[in-house]
């Protein structure tokens, strides 16, 4: 099949199940994974290619990661795994929209170790409070993943955009931004303070539900 890891799996299987269907899809998944896909060919699931597969199906990907603004430095995500993040960013399919999440974007949204405890109070069986309670996790916890969930989930209105433009990466996992009114890649912009209020109750109250 098109690679090993579970996620591949689980993505090949929601393409399969999509095929017949005249639908678009969101994809919010690790940057390995979808390399794997992207440089697949045919199998006994699709007779289409990776790319042929994103192409007809997906919408558009939302990304936690790129360094944009003024700074140009390395993004840590694309530099963990640079193979990868290369074949990702010369395989995606240019119609298919990307939508960056940068570390900026969630910079100012703290999730304290305190409220997380609270917020899952309704349990001790959790994974995620037990760690809290445990080890010492107050190192600052920034939400720079849930940005890119909460935008492919509800959409494009809870936050602000750059303009359309292409995105180059470098051999040292730097991404450049290009303006171009016709190209497919766009990137959060930071938010005010009470924006990042907003974005944090949001979460918070996903964790509170049973």
């Amino acid at each position: 099949m098109r690679g090993t890891p579970v996620l591949v799996l689980l993505m090949l299987m929601y393409y399969v199940v999509m095929a017949p269907l005249d639908a678009t899809g969101i994809v919010v998944a690790i940057v390995a994974c979808l390399a794997q896909l992207l440089a697949s060919g045919a199998d006994k699931y699709s007779s289409l290619s990776g790319v042929e597969l994103v192409r007809r199906k997906v919408k558009c990907i939302y990304l936690q990661g790129g360094v944009f603004g003024e700074a140009v430095e390395p993004d840590f995500n694309f530099a963990q795994g640079i193979t990868f993040a290369k074949t990702f960013f010369q395989n995606w399919p240019q119609e298919v929209d990307m939508v960056f999440s940068p570390m900026e974007a969630g910079q100012d949204v703290e999730y304290t170790p305190g409220q997380v405890i609270a917020d899952v109070s309704w349990t001790d069986a959790h994974p995620i409070k037990q760690v809290y309670m445990q080890c010492d996790c107050n190192t600052g916890q920034m939400m720079w993943d849930p940005m890119a969930v909460i935008q492919a989930v509800e959409g494009d209105d809870l936050f602000t955009l750059s303009p359309r433009g292409t995105v180059t990466l470098t051999p040292d996992a730097e991404t450049i931004f290009t303006p171009s009114a016709t190209a497919n890649c766009r990137y959060q912009l930071p938010g005010s303070e009470a924006w990042a209020a907003q974005m944090l109750e949001k979460i918070r109250h996903a964790n509170k539900q049973r």
